[in-house]
């Protein structure tokens, strides 16, 4: 790891070994997918969070120094991830797209598929459980 994610305190955030951190924000019978330190880039400019992909499935972005909850993302069937070289992550959904770069472990192709494979799960869930509509 690179020394520029280190904490302020000097240590390196490791965003593994604090899930049980992580379980107040999780809602009951929900799991954790994917875990990862990101650069997210918004309109005020870029900011560092660990970012939790779950299978309800949602994100939550947690502050890497205090763990608390800075966002989270609800999404359907029409998300979508892409990958633009080993580190920049796209995630498209309804309202916006969420820029993202995997800087720590430069793995934005498994990022997409989980994200892709969740979307589609859910899209498939969503499918069975639709009625024709009868004319």
């Amino acid at each position: 790891m690179s020394q520029s994610v280190q904490r302020r305190n000097g240590s390196l955030p490791s965003p593994h070994s604090s899930l049980n951190d992580w379980q107040t924000h999780l809602v009951y019978g929900e799991n954790v997918i994917k875990t990862g330190i990101m650069d997210i880039f918004l309109r005020a400019g870029q900011k560092r969070r660990v970012l939790v992909l779950t299978d309800r499935p949602r994100f939550l972005m947690l502050d890497p120094d205090s763990n608390a909850l800075t966002g989270e993302v609800l999404w359907g069937r029409s998300v979508r991830a892409d990958v633009q070289g080993k580190v920049r992550l796209i995630v498209h959904t309804k309202k916006s797209d969420i820029v993202m770069d995997d800087v720590i472990d430069q793995d934005a192709a498994s990022w997409a598929e989980e994200i892709n494979r969740l979307a589609l799960q859910l899209s498939n869930a969503n499918s069975r459980n639709s009625t024709p509509i009868k004319a």
